[in-house]
């Protein structure tokens, strides 16, 4: 599974969280490296906090308005609706923020659908839905997991394979734009 939480320098990088070296001033060039790692360390403190806020769970009929509110995703009513109770999971942060959408057959999860609203991305949320539904997947028993994606969403892709996920077959010219759609899997 992949790694939350900041980047740790690979051997022979040097780690730079502790600042500029002895004798070398702040990054701002005026000497004022306290006033930086502060402001670095309020920044952190954010970051974290808008983590604590997130609930993840499973959905409910309550939330299909907000999901299907979501950009890009495609689905109506009753598509949320017949997800109900078969693995629709919701990141919410006071409001619905994202889904994603898996089922498991026969030893295998299919993700169907990962989406955050664009206003909510960047934040690790799309990371953590695809966390929490593989790691139910493998709780419920799967040892597979697969999905498809367009060749074009180079974001999810990288996501993906954080996961393990391998590209293993191409359906070309899948989507209504003329890209091809992905198809991708992982051990469990």
């Amino acid at each position: 599974m992949g790694r939350i939480g900041p980047r740790r320098p690979h051997s022979g990088e040097a780690d730079r969280s502790a600042g500029p070296a002895p004798g070398r001033g702040a990054p701002d060039g005026r000497g004022n490296a306290a006033v930086c790692r502060s402001r670095s360390a309020l920044s952190e403190a954010r970051e974290l906090l808008e983590k604590v806020t997130l609930l993840f769970r499973e959905a409910s009929g309550a939330d299909i308005d907000a999901l299907s509110a979501i950009e890009d995703v495609g689905w109506t009513r009753a598509h949320f609706e017949a997800e109900l109770g078969r693995g629709l999971l919701v990141a919410e942060d006071g409001e619905p923020v994202g889904f994603a959408a898996l089922r498991e057959v026969a030893g295998e999860a299919q993700v169907y659908m990962i989406a955050v609203r664009r206003r909510s991305r960047g934040r690790g949320i799309g990371h953590r839905l695809l966390e929490d539904a593989l790691n139910r997947a493998k709780r419920g028993g799967c040892f597979r997991a697969t999905l498809e994606v367009s060749e074009k969403n180079t974001a999810a892709i990288r996501l993906y394979e954080e996961f393990g996920f391998a590209i293993v077959g191409r359906r070309s010219k899948y989507y209504n734009d003329g890209a091809d759609a992905l198809l991708m899997d992982a051990s469990l």
